[in-house]
């Protein structure tokens, strides 16, 4: 086996980045400093917790329903706007909607709160005059 490792250039390569070690940590630490790399960490660690509250039943069913449903689609023509309402009437789909509408409108809130927040970034209470007098209070 180690033959077989040495005759591929395993052993050379491991040899190599162990000799190296130094730099490929530097550069590795360089690269986890970027606010991207910040960023894809805070990204993956609210996905895992995503992950970690879905029953992994649901996650079986809709990962053996998207092939499902795309090999259906390059099957088939088209359906027809009649066959498309006869779907929405029926009660999964308007339950799958109303489950995946959940979603969109609880991302459009968020949505809709960064855009206040960028609109009106947060401001003291008070603001001086340029005439030099007291402070005034900032109603909201």
């Amino acid at each position: 086996m180690l033959q077989r490792l040495h005759d591929r250039g395993v052993l050379d390569l491991l040899r190599g980045g162990l000799g190296s070690s130094d730099k490929v940590l530097s550069i590795v630490v360089d690269a986890a400093k970027t606010p991207e790399a910040l960023n894809a960490t805070r990204n993956l660690l609210i996905l895992s917790q995503v992950m970690f509250t879905l029953e992994p039943e649901l996650l079986e069913n809709i990962a053996k329903a998207v092939p499902n449903s795309l090999a259906q689609a390059r099957e088939q023509k088209p359906l027809s706007l009649w066959q498309l309402f006869k779907k929405m009437c029926s009660q999964d789909t308007r339950r799958a909607l109303g489950a995946m509408l959940g979603v969109v409108e609880s991302f459009g809130k968020s949505l809709g709160s960064i855009a206040a927040a960028e609109l009106h970034p947060a401001e003291s209470d008070l603001t001086e005059i340029d005439t030099g007098t007291e402070p005034v209070r900032r109603d909201r």
